[in-house]
Order: C-alpha cells, then sequence, then structure tokens
C-alpha cells in the first residue's frame, strides 16, 4: 500500500500502478474535483485525519472504480447525501472516530449499489450521529436484501413448516408476542414447545423431530437459554443437522446479552458464521425483522452488520 502524507496537496501524483492508496493529515483547499483527477487506477483508499474546508457533494468524483474505502479520524459535521456518489463498485465501507460529527443524511449511502459489508466503529456515545446509524444501515440494508432475496433460490426439498424456535421459558413473552406475530404477519409457519409439543409424549424425540421436519432451527439466546439443559440439547441437535445435510440451518439469535464464560465452543462457531442481535432502537428492530424475515423466506446469509 503507497502512503501519503500531505498538507493541501493534490493527488494527481499517484504512479498509475498504485490500486492501494493510504492518505494521512490530507487538507482539502482546493475544488474537490480536482483533487481526485484521473486516479481510475486505485482500488482500496483509506483516509486518516481527513480535513475538508466545505461541505462538497459528489466527494470521491474520479475515483469510482475503489472497492474498499476507510474513512477514519475525520474533521467533517455532516455527511449529506451526494458524499458517495459514484462509487457504485464499493464493496466495503468503514468508518470511523466520528467524533465531531453532528448529521448523518439517512440516504447519504443510496449510491452505493454494489456494498456488501458496512462498520461503523467507535463513535462516541453522546454524538447525535448515533440517531442516525441505524436509519442509515436500515435503509442500505432494506436495499440489499430486496436485491438478495431476488436472486435466491431455495432448495427443492418439502418441510412441514419454516422454523423450529428453541427458547427459554424466561423469554415467552418475546417470543409468543413480537416474534410469533411477525412472523404470522409474513405467513412464515413456526413450530414452538409451549403450542406444538403433545403433552406425554417423549420429549428427546418430539425435539428431533421437530427439528427435522422444519427448515430451520432459531436459538433465541439469553443467560436463561445458556443455563438451560433442554435448550442447549436443541442446540446441539440442531448442530448435528447441519453435519448430516451439509448446509447452515440455523438462525441464531441474540436477545439478551450473556456473559463470555456462558460462551461453549459450539455456540462459538455457531455465532461466528452469522447471527442478529435484538435492540431497543426502533431502526434497529426494523433492521432486524427485515433481514430475519427475509433470511426464513428466501435463505442467503444474515449478513451482520457492524454497528
Amino acid at each position: 500500500m503507497l502512503k501519503l502524507q500531505t498538507v493541501g496537496g493534490l493527488l494527481t501524483d499517484v504512479p498509475p500502478q498504485t490500486t492501494r492508496v493510504k492518505v494521512k493529515c490530507f487538507n482539502l483547499r482546493v475544488p474537490v474535483k480536482l483533487t481526485f483527477d484521473n486516479l481510475s487506477h486505485i482500488r482500496e483508499l483509506t483516509f486518516e485525519r481527513l480535513n475538508v474546508s466545505a461541505n462538497e457533494s459528489n466527494f470521491f468524483h474520479g475515483i469510482g472504480n475503489i472497492t474498499h474505502l476507510v474513512l477514519r479520524d475525520l474533521s467533517w459535521k455532516r455527511l449529506e447525501m451526494g458524499y458517495f456518489e459514484g462509487l457504485t463498485n464499493l464493496r466495503s465501507l468503514t468508518i470511523e472516530h466520528l467524533d465531531n460529527l453532528e448529521f448523518l443524511h439517512p440516504d447519504v449511502l443510496a449510491p452505493l449499489v454494489s456494498l456488501q459489508s458496512l462498520s461503523f466503529r467507535y463513535i462516541r456515545s453522546t454524538n447525535a450521529v448515533l440517531r442516525y446509524r441505524w436509519k442509515c444501515a436500515y435503509l442500505w440494508s432494506r436495499a440489499t436484501l430486496r436485491r438478495t432475496a431476488s436472486d435466491i433460490k431455495l432448495e427443492q426439498v418439502v418441510y412441514e413448516r419454516d422454523v423450529f424456535i428453541c427458547y427459554n421459558s424466561t423469554d415467552s413473552g418475546w417470543v409468543c408476542h413480537d416474534l410469533l406475530d411477525k412472523l404470522d404477519k409474513y405467513k412464515i409457519t413456526a413450530v414452538i414447545h409451549h403450542r406444538d409439543f403433545l403433552p406425554g409424549s417423549i420429549l428427546e424425540e418430539t425435539i428431533n423431530e421437530s427439528i427435522a421436519k422444519c427448515r430451520y432451527t432459531m436459538l433465541v439466546l439469553s443467560p436463561d437459554f445458556l443455563a438451560s439443559n433442554w435448550c442447549l440439547l436443541e442446540m446441539h441437535l440442531a448442530r448435528n443437522r447441519i453435519i448430516s445435510e451439509g448446509r447452515d440451518v440455523i438462525v441464531p439469535i441474540i436477545l439478551r446479552e450473556f456473559p463470555i464464560s456462558m460462551l461453549t465452543r459450539t455456540l462459538e462457531g455457531i455465532l461466528s458464521k452469522s447471527h442478529l442481535q435484538w435492540t431497543t432502537d426502533p431502526d434497529g428492530q426494523a433492521l432486524f425483522w427485515d433481514k430475519l424475515t427475509t433470511k426464513l423466506k428466501h435463505g442467503g446469509n444474515l449478513r451482520p452488520l457492524k454497528m
């Protein structure tokens, strides 16, 4: 990676064979569109301590071929709608240390039609931008999920139900009201033990049969879930199905945080692939339901956002 340290200069002297550039201490005092002229060969770009004298739209004009962008320690106070215009090939965007940012337009990511990875890191909890981060992620994810759903075809296996839900009775309020109401709205069929298990049946056999007849197994994770031997049994049975069928059938949801000491090797392996986490933020909840229902209806990966 080529590293440039410059003050008030133009990025026009980058060797044409260079594809990765890192710029530190960059003060822009010239028209922005001249700054990136003739740099279409750059693929990966990192800015550190970037200081822009004015809010400019179409900021990245001239480098529309980049696929990975990192913006770190920015002085920007506002991220307006047109900043990322033209970055149609961008697949990964990381924004770090937004200590001065006061406004983030909820549609600022709309032009990034190829974006696959979005990460906001090290944002001060008192910063006003926190109001916008879930909105921004939600709108971007909706567009991504629509594209994903149109491209995915589920295997032609016929199942009786869509999902078997594993949860601890302590979390039954959320499962029976929030979760089931949402699944019913999207016509996603579910099996839950308190409603669908017949009294007097052998519990281990019933769990195994329920997991086998559903397309997916959902784990509603919480400290009480991980403290329950029955819940852990359901988790291990679902994991065995991954091994036997050779496909990812587990949909893990972190409903309530649990201490790291409760993280087993099996669960760590499950969570390392993909998972969703419940939040109290309204826009975060909308994003959660979008991703969950798309997964259960159309398949694909949960594609978690690092927020």
